[in-house]
């Protein structure tokens, strides 16, 4: 969720997340196993798991910042494509 309190900087990251959390959930992914944090989750999670998959890419992307307009504008053409199906 994105709201004021969110500092300007994490808004396309946040965005990133929520947007592949969010087609992953319309293509049948549950959001998560048991809200298990990210230190407790099997390597498989983030395979089975729309919320850990959207960690991961969150997590990447914060390593690997001149990728991060790259992949917000692919999730936004993919969760476009999702909703349009």
């Amino acid at each position: 969720m994105i709201d004021d309190s969110i500092y300007y900087k994490e808004i396309p990251f946040v965005l990133i997340h929520e947007l592949h959390e969010r087609r992953l959930m319309i293509k049948g992914r549950k959001y998560d196993s048991v809200g298990l944090s990210i230190t407790n989750r099997k390597k498989n999670d983030f395979k089975k798991y729309a919320h850990p998959a959207a960690e991961d890419l969150e997590f990447w992307v914060r390593k690997h910042p001149r990728h991060t307009k790259k992949v917000l504008l692919k999730e936004i053409r993919e969760n476009d494509a999702v909703t349009k199906a």
